[in-house]
């Protein structure tokens, strides 16, 4: 929710997820019903897939910012009894290249976002590609998320119609 919140989709890390005490001073109870009224009314586009087919997932959600003038956009989701973050964008390089662009964050390592950059929109893979390649971080996508469905709940920032993501299929 925090990367919607702004016009680029960053969300400061370290400043606000770095700690318990960070935590605590920047996700207030609102912060915590909103969360919980998604999980309750799925927004447009939610769709459960093949971790295998996380990349077809993102290839499609660019190409519906890209046809919609949408630069960035987020997603929550929901693997195992785990939740991830995602936030996907569209930057433009001073040479007029488009660039594709994902971050996944686990709020079990909450400072950091394991990045992927590509060209073409279809260059993204699988979602265990996104795990941070710490032992124990590597252990839970070796047994769990290889292997697994993908609940994706997609959120827009304001003022993006979610009609844009309607009529998307698993």
């Amino acid at each position: 929710l925090d990367s919607l919140r702004n016009g680029k989709g960053k969300v400061n890390l370290i400043k606000h997820y770095s700690s318990v005490e960070s935590i605590q001073q920047h996700v207030p109870l609102v912060r915590d019903a909103e969360f919980r009224a998604l999980l309750r009314h799925p927004p447009a586009g939610s769709r459960v897939i093949a971790s295998k087919d996380f990349g077809f997932a993102l290839d499609i959600f660019f190409c519906r910012m890209m046809a919609n003038n949408v630069s960035h956009m987020s997603a929550i989701l929901y693997i195992d009894n785990h939740t991830l973050s995602v936030r996907l964008r569209i930057k433009q390089s001073v040479y007029g290249q488009l660039n594709y662009v994902v971050s996944v964050y686990d709020p079990n390592d909450t400072n950091v976002a394991v990045r992927g950059t590509h060209r073409a929109a279809r260059g993204f893979l699988s979602l265990d590609k996104f795990i941070s390649s710490a032992p124990d971080a590597q252990t839970w996508a070796d047994r769990y998320v290889r292997n697994c469905a993908i609940a994706i709940l997609p959120l827009l920032p304001e003022g993006v119609p979610v009609a844009i993501l309607a009529g998307i299929t698993t």
